[in-house]
């Protein structure tokens, strides 16, 4: 199987991280991916040990997930600490650094020099992709949200009333689990309640982009109907859980109020992988619906891996990207390197900068779970790789259309 220009299987991975993530290249990939997309190209420059090229990850991931459905946009990473050659030729120096290249193909990118946060480089993309007809409609900075404006939240619990269910939750990508109280109720069960709700809104904090841990009360309500309308809530207390958006389809919740069941329950309706106290389970980043090709992949040879390799990807493409984002980001990148690697030896590589990583004083939890998230693949793989993971191996024979 030949893996140089108009590979298959390179542009079946491209074509499942153009939807979920940024397309990680290589000096090999590099001109084929980027100045021979036809499309407009972020490129982010990035070296493994640099802290702030690993601080700028979730604003990147979250760039790429913004601009989604641009099929004439795409959001691509090379590690410019070992690629030297593209290094080189557009003069990296230092880390991070990100350019655009243009949809025809030019080899002269314009680089990005602002902030490293959300906003900011939202505003250069948006400016890259629109740019402004004059020169006075320039932005300097990203412009205030309104005052009126329902912020996303951050962490803890959200107070919600009618106005807020419709602007935050009632969206595709959302999920809410809303509790129905009354504030007045001072009975020991009531306090117990809410205590709990606390804890599991702390645990939940950092999924807060995706998940609303919610709390709606009388007291809460605007002069509009009552979130207890929309839900058809008649008693206190009344937990809901909304699946991406769909707040007709509500499921009322009433099994044990505990902490370790709450969670439990997110875990499984969510596609969440946390422990009480916040922190990743040991199956965070495995996607069971593909274990029995990785078994294949991985306990193959190369040559062998090259003739699985194509049915692993068209399995990836089957999954759930809006659940599975950050998880098909890292299977894409093990099975890339791993497919001319003999002896597996990223694996062990990848464990030892991991296991250095999380020892970070100063990342953010963001981070902290890509690590973790990581390490759990690598675990995964090597339990797979030692033969003490059981499960099904796929039978295939290659092709000539594959060779």
């Amino acid at each position: 199987m030949h893996f140089g220009k108009g590979n298959t299987i390179l542009l079946l991975l491209a074509s499942i991280c153009t939807r979920i993530c940024a397309i990680e290249v290589d000096d090999e990939t590099f001109d084929d991916v980027v100045l021979k997309s036809g499309k407009r190209t972020f490129v982010d420059f990035y070296a493994s040990w640099c802290v702030h090229c690993k601080n700028l990850r979730p604003k990147w991931d979250q760039l790429t997930e913004k601009y989604a459905d641009r099929e004439d946009v795409q959001f691509v990473e090379i590690d410019a600490d070992k690629n030297k050659k593209h290094a080189k030729q557009y003069n990296i120096v230092s880390f991070p650094r990100i350019m655009v290249f243009n949809s025809t193909g030019s080899e002269h990118p314009i680089g990005y020099g602002g902030a490293l946060e959300f906003d900011n480089l939202d505003e250069f993309v948006d400016d890259s992709i629109n740019p402004p007809k004059k020169p006075e409609e320039l932005k300097v900075m990203p412009e205030p949200k309104k005052a009126d404006e329902p912020k996303e939240p951050t962490n803890a619990i959200v107070k919600l009333n009618s106005t807020l269910v419709d602007s935050l939750i009632a969206k595709p990508k959302k999920n809410a689990f809303i509790l129905f109280s009354d504030e007045e109720n001072e009975s020991k069960e009531n306090k117990e309640l809410y205590k709990n709700w606390e804890e599991l809104s702390i645990a939940f904090a950092v999924e807060s982009n995706k998940i609303v841990i919610g709390i709606a009360t009388p007291e809460l309500e605007d002069n509009t109907t009552s979130v207890q309308e929309m839900f058809n809530v008649t008693q206190y207390p009344t937990i809901v859980c909304i699946i991406r958006g769909n707040v007709e389809g509500a499921e009322v919740y009433n099994n044990s109020t505990s902490v370790h069941d709450l969670v439990k329950f997110l875990n499984a309706k969510m596609n969440t992988h946390r422990t009480v106290d916040g922190k990743l389970t040991d199956d965070a980043g495995i996607i069971p619906a593909l274990n029995e090709y990785m078994i294949t992949y991985l306990r193959a040879d190369v040559e062998k891996r090259k003739s699985v390799v194509k049915l692993l990807v068209q399995q990836m493409a089957k999954v759930d990207s809006l659940a599975y984002r950050r998880e098909l980001k890292f299977y894409s990148r093990i099975i890339t390197l791993l497919l001319n690697d003999p002896e597996s030896r990223y694996i062990a590589l990848e464990k030892k900068r991991l296991l250095t990583a999380k020892r970070e004083p100063d990342f953010e939890p963001e981070i902290y779970d890509d690590i973790q998230m990581k390490l759990n693949m690598i675990n995964y793989c090597e339990k797979i790789m030692k033969g003490t993971m059981t499960g099904k191996v796929v039978a295939h024979t290659m092709t000539k259309d594959e060779l």
